[in-house]
C-alpha cells in the first residue's frame, strides 16, 4: 500500500475503510491456493500517510487476511516524531501479526528487490490501469466460457430427450471458435513473447495463464464430447453383451455348485457322515456287534452237528470279516472321536471369538490413560486366549483330515478306499471359517489397537498440552519479575535485551510445541469422533497465554527501548553540557583578561545552551516516564528492592545532569556580567558622581570575588561557587548602575 500525494491531499483522497478491506480480499483471492498457504507480506509505505490511515490500513489488512499475514512491513516515517507515536500506537493495539518498521533503504533486507516498485527501490514495473484492464479481460474470459461450458452441457442432456427444443437453444450458445479465440488473445497477454516484460515474471499472471489453459482444454473436451460420447456408448453395448455370456455361464456354474453343496453334498453323507457339528457326531456312536455274531454261530452250530465243520468254516471266515469289519468299526469309532473332539474345540473358538467381537464391537470407555492401558490388556489377553485355542483347532482338523486319507482294506484283504471327500470338505470349510472369522478378529483388533493408541497419545498429548500452557506463564512470571529492571545503562541493558531475547524464544518454541500438540489432538479427537470442546477449550487457553506474553514481550522490549535511550540520552547531555561549561568559562576568562566582548560567539553560545535545556527537559520527561513504569508495575516483593533501585539510579542519573545544567546556568549569568559591565561603565564614566562611582566600584568588587570564584573540578566539568544575591547583584544602588541592555542581556 503506496500513499501518493501529499499529507493534505491524503487527508481528502483516502479511501474508506470498507473500501480497504474489500480490495484487500479480492486481491487476497487472485494467487492460488499453495500461494495463499504460505501467507502474505504486506508492505505499507507510511512515509507520508497520517497515523489513523495506517491504522485503518492495518485494521483492514487483519480484517480481510487474519491468520493469513504472515508479516507487516511498514515504511516508517521520516520524522522522529511520528516514528515514536506509529511506534507506540503499535503497541498499543497489539495485532495478530508480526509488524516491521524499517526505511526505504532496509526493504530488500525484507523483501526481493524484483518484487519492490520503482517508488520503494526495486525494478518490478507496475501499471494500475494495464492491471485492471487485463484483469477485468480474464474474468470476463472465465465468465463467458464457464457459461458456455455449463450451457452446453444442459443441451446435450436434452438433445438425448428431445432434440427439437435442444436445436433451437443451440443458437443462443457463444460459438467455441470466438472463445478459443479471446483465450488465445489473452494468453498471449498473460505470458508474452518478451522475457522481460512485467507479466512473464509475474507468478500470478502465470497462475491466471493455466487458469485460462484448463478453461480451453474444457471447452476442446465439452466440443468433443458428443462424438467421445457415442464412442463410449457403443463400447458400453458391446460391454453389456459380454456381460449377459459372463452371467449366464456363471449361474450355470452357481447351480451345479448348489447342487454339488447341497442335493450331492447329501447324498455323499448318507454312505459315510462324520458329522457337521458336536451333536451330530455324538448319534453316530454304534455298539460293535461282533458277539452277537458269534453267539448266533454257536447257537447254530449246537442244534445243526452235521453242518459244524461247514458252519466253523463259516464262523471262521465270520470271524475273520468282522475281524476285519471291526477293525474298521474301531477306525470309524477314532474317526468320530476326532470329530468330537474337533467340534469340541471349533464350539471353544467361536465362543472365544464371539466373546471377543462382542468387547471390540463396544464403544472404548477409557477416559484416561490408566484405564486405556487397562482396557488393552484386557484385550490383549482376550486375544492371546482366542489365539491359543485357534492354533489347538488348527492341529486337530490337519490331523483329522490326515485319518480321513488313510487307505483301508476290504473284508477280501482288497484295498479300498472309504470316500469321506465330503468331511474332508466340511472339515476344510469349518477351518477356513475359523480362519475368517480369526482374521475380521484381527482386523478389528488392530482397529482397537490403532483406537487406543490414539487415545493414549491424545491423552498425553493434552497432558503436554496443559504442561506448555503452565510453562508459558511460568515464562511470562519470569518475564515481568526478572526482566523489568532497569537501573544500568550500555552492556548491561543490552545483556538484558540478550536475556530477554532467549526467553522469548524459548516461550516461541513452548507455544510451537503446545499448538503441535494441539493440532496433532484435535485431528486425534476428531479421527475418534469425540467432542472436540475441551481441546478448543485448551487451545483458547493456550492462544491466551501466548498472547498474554506477547504482550509482555511488547511492553518489555518498549522499556528496553526507552531505558537504553535514556542512558545514551543521559550519557551525551552529561558530555555536551561539560563541553559547554569549558567554551563559557573559556570566554569567560577571555572576557576578564582582554575586555574585549565577542557578541557574535556569547549568540553561538547561548544557542547551544538553549537546545541544552530542551534536552535536558526531554531527559527529565523520558525519566519520568521510566520512574512511572516502576511504579505502576505490578511486582511481588522479591523484585521491590531491584525496582527501588532502577528508580534511583534514574533519579540519581538525571540528578547528575541537572546539576551540570545548574552549574552552567550560574556559569552563564557571570559571562553575561562580566561581558555587560565594562560597556556600562564606560558610558557613564564622563557623568558619574563620586556616590556612583563607589557603588560601581562596589559592584566590580563583587562581581569579580563572583567571577574568580569559578573553577573546574577533577572530573573536568565546570564548578561554579557563586551564589545568587552575588550574581544577580542585590542592592539597588548596582541594580541603577547597570544599563538597559544589560538588563535585556541578563533576562535573556
Amino acid at each position: 500500500m503506496i500513499f501518493q500525494g501529499s499529507r493534505a491531499e491524503l487527508s481528502e483522497n483516502v479511501p474508506a475503510y470498507e473500501d480497504i478491506v474489500s480490495l484487500v480480499g479480492y486481491l487476497a483471492q487472485i494467487p492460488d491456493e499453495y500461494t495463499r498457504r504460505l501467507g502474505f507480506t504486506v508492505l505499507i509505505d507510511g512515509r507520508r500517510a497520517h497515523l489513523k490511515h495506517l491504522r485503518n490500513a492495518l485494521r483492514a489488512c487483519q480484517h480481510a487476511l487474519y491468520r493469513q499475514i504472515r508479516q507487516v512491513i511498514i515504511v516508517q516515517p521520516e520524522r522522529f516524531l511520528e516514528q515514536q507515536k506509529l511506534n507506540f500506537d503499535l503497541i498499543k493495539e497489539a495485532y495478530e501479526f508480526k509488524t516491521t518498521l524499517t526505511s526505504v533503504h532496509k526493504l530488500s533486507k525484507y523483501i526481493d528487490v524484483t518484487q519492490l516498485p520503482e517508488s520503494l527501490g526495486g525494478t518490478f514495473s507496475y501499471d494500475a490501469k494495464n492491471w485492471a484492464d487485463l484483469r477485468e479481460k480474464y474474468e470476463n474470459f472465465v465468465v463467458k466460457a464457464s457459461n458456455w461450458i455449463q450451457t452446453t452441457k444442459r443441451h446435450e442432456k436434452v438433445t438425448l430427450n428431445e432434440s427439437t427444443d435442444s436445436t433451437d437453444s443451440h443458437k443462443t450458445i457463444i460459438a467455441p471458435e470466438e472463445l478459443l479465440k479471446h483465450g488465445d488473445e489473452l494468453l498471449d497477454d498473460l505470458l508474452p513473447a518478451d522475457a522481460s516484460s512485467l507479466k512473464s515474471r509475474n507468478a500470478d499472471w502465470n497462475s491466471t495463464a493455466q487458469k485460462v489453459e484448463s478453461l480451453m482444454k474444457q471447452i476442446k473436451n465439452v466440443e468433443e464430447a458428443p462424438a467421445l460420447e457415442s464412442k463410449r456408448i457403443h463400447q458400453k453395448a458391446r460391454y453389456k453383451a459380454s456381460m449377459k455370456l459372463i452371467e449366464n455361464h456363471a449361474q450355470g456354474i452357481r447351480n451345479l455348485l448348489e447342487w454339488i453343496f447341497g442335493a450331492g453334498e447329501k447324498w455323499l453323507l448318507t454312505l459315510h457322515e462324520i458329522g457337521e457339528s458336536l451333536d451330530d457326531a455324538k448319534q453316530l456312536e454304534v455298539a460293535e456287534q461282533v458277539d452277537d455274531l458269534t453267539e448266533m454261530a454257536n447257537r447254530l452250530i449246537a442244534e445243526f452237528p452235521s453242518h459244524a465243520i461247514t458252519l466253523e468254516k463259516n464262523r471262521q471266515q465270520l470271524h475273520n470279516v468282522t475281524h476285519t469289519f471291526c477293525a474298521r468299526v474301531h477306525r470309524q469309532k477314532r474317526i468320530v472321536m476326532q470329530s468330537v473332539c474337533f467340534h469340541q474345540m471349533l464350539t471353544e473358538f467361536s465362543h472365544k471369538t464371539d466373546n471377543l467381537l462382542e468387547s471390540l464391537c463396544t464403544e472404548v470407555k477409557a477416559t484416561d490413560v490408566m484405564s486405556a492401558e487397562k482396557e488393552k490388556i484386557e484385550m490383549e489377553k482376550k486375544v492371546d486366549e482366542m489365539e491359543k485355542v485357534y492354533h489347538g483347532l488348527m492341529e486337530s482338523g490337519v490331523s483329522f483330515i490326515d485319518e480321513l486319507c488313510v487307505n483301508e482294506s476290504n473284508c477280501s484283504g482288497r484295498p479300498v478306499t472309504r470316500d469321506y471327500s465330503a468331511g474332508i470338505v466340511h472339515v476344510r470349510e469349518r477351518l477356513e471359517e475359523a480362519r475368517e472369522r480369526r482374521r475380521r478378529c484381527q482386523d478389528l483388533v488392530d482397529m482397537r489397537r490403532l483406537k487406543l493408541q490414539q487415545l493414549l497419545q491424545l491423552y498425553t498429548c493434552e497432558k503436554d498440552g496443559e504442561q506448555a500452557v503452565k510453562w508459558i506463564d511460568e515464562l511470562r512470571e519470569t518475564l515481568v519479575n526478572d526482566y523489568g529492571n532497569f537501573e544500568c545503562g550500555g552492556e548491561a541493558v543490552k545483556a538484558l535485551r540478550a536475556d530477554r531475547l532467549k526467553v522469548e524464544e524459548t516461550a516461541r518454541s513452548t507455544y510451537e510445541y503446545g499448538k503441535q500438540l494441539c493440532q496433532v489432538a484435535l485431528v486425534l479427537r476428531r479421527s475418534l469422533r469425540m467432542d472436540v470442546q475441551p481441546q478448543l477449550l485448551l487451545n483458547q487457553r493456550l492462544e491466551s497465554a501466548w498472547g498474554t506474553l506477547c504482550r509482555a514481550l511488547s511492553d518489555n522490549e518498549a522499556k528496553l527501548n526507552i531505558a537504553d535511550a535514556f542512558y545514551a540520552t543521559v550519557k551525551e547531555v552529561s558530555s555536551r553540557l561539560d563541553e559547554l561549561c569549558l567554551k563559557v568559562n573559556e570566554h569567560l576568562m577571555d572576557s576578564r583578561h582582554s575586555h574585549n566582548y565577542n557578541r557574535h560567539s556569547l549568540n553561538s553560545l547561548n544557542t547551544e545552551r538553549k537546545s541544552l535545556a530542551n534536552d535536558t527537559r526531554e531527559l527529565k520527561h523520558i525519566a519520568d516516564m521510566l520512574v512511572g513504569q516502576n511504579d505502576n508495575y505490578g511486582i511481588k516483593p522479591r523484585s521491590h528492592d531491584s525496582r527501588r533501585n532502577a528508580v534511583d539510579e534514574i533519579r540519581y542519573k538525571l540528578a547528575q545532569v541537572e546539576e551540570k545544567q545548574r552549574k552552567l546556568e550560574n556559569l552563564w549569568l557571570n559571562s553575561i556580567c562580566s561581558a555587560s559591565l565594562p560597556s556600562t561603565l564606560s558610558r557613564e564614566k564622563g557623568t558619574s558622581s563620586p556616590v556612583t562611582e563607589g557603588a560601581n566600584s562596589l559592584r566590580n568588587r563583587r562581581v569579580r570575588i563572583a567571577v574568580n570564584t569559578v573553577h573546574f573540578d577533577s572530573s573536568g566539568s565546570v564548578s561554579p561557587n557563586v551564589s545568587p544575591d552575588l550574581v544577580n547583584v542585590g542592592d539597588s544602588a548596582t541594580e541603577s548602575s547597570l544599563s538597559k541592555s544589560s538588563q535585556q542581556r541578563l533576562q535573556n
